[in-house]
């Protein structure tokens, strides 16, 4: 079953924040749950949970979260263009007389932020996503034939790039 909200938060998966800890003794890390260290370590009490409970409650009924399909959807949008990416970078780098066995080789990489890899997005809301591209791959290529590409989708409805943004878009 997919959720888009932890069941509870209070036991997520843990990573530990190496750089804020490399002189600390390594039988006593500080755990993180991002780049810098919580506001407290202490357990929620039980009324704290008891509120997180009735604010999940009220979130739900008014339709804040995602049903599983909705999720599921949305899975299926970024894994697609998960893929279109990747068949871009061996598409452009073939373009720049890259030998059509090494352009199998190389790719790109992905990777969600904000809201939706926090679990935190809400019905309807966008995901961020940072595309990584090899070095031979040029910004320019990303606004041209990268959003070409994604123009041709037959399920793209409504496609802006905006290259003169302080941090380039394509929504």
């Amino acid at each position: 079953m997919l959720n888009t909200y932890p069941k509870n938060m209070w036991n997520n998966n843990t990573v530990v924040n190496n750089t804020a800890n490399q002189n600390s003794n390594q039988n006593n890390k500080t755990v993180t749950h991002g780049v810098t260290s919580p506001i407290s370590t202490a357990f929620p009490k039980p009324d704290d949970l008891q509120r997180t409970k009735e604010l999940e409650k009220v979130l739900r009924d008014f339709g804040v979260f995602e049903s599983d399909e909705e999720l599921a959807h949305r899975t299926e949008v970024l894994n697609k263009i998960i893929q279109l990416f990747k068949q871009w970078i061996r598409e452009i780098s073939i373009k720049k007389n890259m030998p059509p066995n090494v352009a199998e080789t190389v790719s790109g990489k992905m990777y969600t932020f904000g809201s939706y890899r926090l679990g935190v997005h809400t019905k309807g809301s966008d995901i961020d996503i940072l595309c990584v591209a090899p070095r031979h791959v040029e910004r320019s290529d990303f606004f041209t034939s990268f959003v070409e590409l994604l123009r041709k989708q037959p399920e793209v409805q409504d496609l802006r790039a905006i290259e003169e943004a302080y941090v380039p878009v394509i929504k």
